[in-house]
């Protein structure tokens, strides 16, 4: 005798708790993990039907049709039937389990409450949703509505029901010859469509590595969560900053970055690899990485003068613009080159009588400048009489090059502060923006690499791949340390910023 099942997809839509138990600490004793989600109202249930390209995983969109054999509503499921369903998905991974079942209670405790991922990812969300947290209310009769603080956020769970042959009509055999696995959509009605999007993570990353709270072993912890599983553009465009911190995280574990009173660091390094634990078992590690030393603040002093014609001590554009020129404290000649590395910080202190402001300085045509304010650009021509104007962006009034930092307030004296950008060319001018050919050059190059294992320094990484791919962050001089990482080759453009 043989027997036929018909399956249908429902929609239940549900109203979803995330909890934070503070007396938790993921112990075998604990009441319930620390962080916890729970499925707490039904709210809606619906048939829903996927096309036959989104079951093939096409990349780019996926479908999914509200009009399911030409209606919404479930009429093919009673109240009960619904009901049973729902307590069964009320039971299932992530929501709970089924006490009593060895199986059922033990891929719980694994996935959530001993799952570093699962933790940290929740951990994440709740502090950047921290105002959405509620705190439980007393009822009626004295008791709380719920149990811990949480977190109100409707979920939609897809769930796949069989039915015996005959009581679901049939789906039709599709045009390519396969049993169409979606819902035949009457013509002009509109179905939905959604790109995949997916968010990026946010391009500098905070690492520390320590002692994992619930367990005697190290991990590594992305922004405070431990081993969490990143989402990262796998675009030759975008590079990714990981920085070595030290210091403990929650009140737990130990400082690995450094050890100890001497201040010795432990040697634990932060790699990537197509393998969960680096090269073992055949896998390779991914070599698109480079480390540094910690990026260093440099402060300038600075003051105007009359050019020298000197060749060895002179202006380097004495034949060329303003009559004056920037002297840099402490160089042998004026407005001498500066070196600069990429990812470091240079303060520009300019003082001096020459960049106050008295009402005109002799010799300026227009009358208008006595102040000579300093600006980093990409190309040696700035400042010009008649072309400064009192804007934030001066780059919108002189088309020569970009213009980086934070420039001093418009009268000349006070600071400027430039964090070199990494995308920066090789050659860039400290000048003034009032004033043309007033400054010198600044040399930029990639700061010394470094070994990767100890605070302070960062790693960068750039992932070209322009798929699809997993890969994993990791520890070569120690096991199990590391988690995931999802490269997506397209985003929504949006980091996130937990």
């Amino acid at each position: 005798m043989s027997f036929k099942t018909n399956k249908v997809n429902r929609n239940f839509t549900v109203k979803n708790h995330i909890y934070f138990n503070k007396d938790s600490y993921n112990r075998s004793g604990d009441v319930t993990p620390r962080y916890f989600v729970k499925s707490v109202e039904l709210l809606n249930v619906e048939k829903v039907g996927f096309s036959y390209k989104s079951i093939l995983t096409e990349k780019g969109y996926q479908k999914r049709g509200h009009r399911f054999y030409g209606y919404v509503k479930d009429d093919t499921l009673t109240d009960e039937e619904i009901l049973s369903n729902y307590e069964t998905l009320k039971n299932s991974y992530p929501y709970g389990f089924i006490s009593g079942d060895t199986a059922s209670e033990t891929k719980y405790r694994i996935d959530v409450k001993e799952n570093p991922a699962f933790q940290s990812f929740y951990k994440s969300y709740w502090d950047a949703h921290s105002d959405q947290v509620k705190i439980p209310q007393k009822t009626t009769k004295g008791d709380l509505d719920y149990p811990y603080p949480y977190i109100e956020y409707t979920g939609h769970e897809i769930v796949k029901i069989k039915h015996n042959s005959g009581t679901v009509p049939v789906l039709q055999m599709g045009d390519d010859g396969y049993n169409a696995p979606y819902a035949e959509f009457p013509t002009g009605i509109n179905h939905f469509v959604a790109p995949y999007a997916y968010s990026c993570y946010k391009e500098d990353i905070y690492v520390n590595a320590h002692d994992y709270y619930s367990e005697n072993r190290q991990v590594f912890l992305m922004d405070g969560g431990a081993q969490m599983p990143l989402v990262l553009h796998n675009n030759s465009g975008t590079t990714y900053t990981f920085h070595l911190v030290s210091g403990r995280q929650f009140g737990y574990g130990t400082n690995l970055w450094p050890t100890g009173s001497d201040g010795l660091h432990s040697g634990i390094a932060l790699e990537f690899s197509t393998g969960l634990d680096g090269t073992w078992g055949g896998y390779s590690k991914y070599d698109n990485v480079s480390a540094y030393d910690a990026a260093e603040l440099h402060n300038y002093y600075v003051s105007s003068e009359l050019k020298d014609g000197d060749p060895e001590t002179g202006h380097p554009y004495y034949n060329s613009g303003s009559v004056s020129g920037y002297v840099i404290s402490g160089q042998s000649r004026q407005s001498g080159p500066i070196t600069a590395y990429r990812g470091h910080t240079y303060v520009f202190h300019v003082t001096g009588s020459s960049n106050v402001f008295n009402g005109g300085r002799t010799g300026d045509p227009s009358g208008l400048y006595d102040v000579q304010d300093l600006i980093v650009t990409s190309e040696e021509v700035w400042g010009e009489y008649g072309v400064h104007s009192q804007v934030d962006n001066p780059e919108l009034l002189n088309p020569h090059g970009t213009a980086y930092g934070v420039a001093v307030s418009g009268e000349g004296a006070g600071t400027y502060t430039i964090t070199i950008p990494w995308e920066a060319p090789d050659t860039l001018y400290y000048q003034s923006r009032n004033s043309a050919y007033y400054g010198g050059v600044i040399d930029v190059s990639n700061p010394p690499t470094a070994t990767g294992n100890k605070p302070g320094q960062f790693i960068r990484v750039s992932f070209t791949g322009e798929k699809d791919e997993r890969m994993y962050y990791y520890s070569p001089s120690q096991s199990g340390m590391g988690g995931l990482l999802i490269l997506k080759s397209d985003c929504d453009g949006k980091a996130l910023s937990v």
